[in-house]
């Protein structure tokens, strides 16, 4: 009888030994599976940061153009006539300066249109005053 249980022991060893060798595999089998599941992961990441980074670049360049422009726009002399115009009150050479009735609002602040006219800015009346006036004491 000995000799029977070694046979069986004889016979459950490669069945032992397959079984551990196939369970090996798919432990291997799935710690690649999984490495390389998170690398695809990992490059479609990038991937999409590369493209919205590529975006991102496109649109600063588009801004720095514009800006560009802009720049040699203000450095321009007729960027710099058009402000002494308008901020300081100035005119060209053989221009003559016109005050357009109703044309203060157009008007920078520093430039007082009421005292070039030649009236007192004391007596200018505000639009809500002008109303009441209108409203309440109005003469028939």
């Amino acid at each position: 009888m000995p000799r029977k249980s070694k046979k069986r022991q004889t016979q459950q060893n490669p069945l032992a030994k397959t079984r551990f060798v196939l369970a090996l595999a798919l432990l291997v089998l799935a710690v690649i599976s999984t490495s390389i599941v998170k690398e695809l992961i990992r490059r479609h990441d990038v991937h999409s940061e590369l493209s919205g980074l590529s975006e991102e670049i496109a649109a600063l360049e588009s801004r720095n153009t514009e800006l560009g422009s802009l720049l040699t726009y203000l450095q321009s002399s007729t960027y710099h006539e058009q402000e002494a115009r308008l901020k300081l009150g100035l005119q060209g050479q053989g221009e003559r300066v016109l005050i357009v009735p109703g044309s203060e609002k157009t008007l920078p602040d520093n430039v007082n249109v009421e005292n070039a006219k030649g009236t007192d800015p004391q007596k200018v009346q505000g639009n809500p005053n002008k109303w009441w006036k209108w409203l309440f004491l109005a003469k028939d």
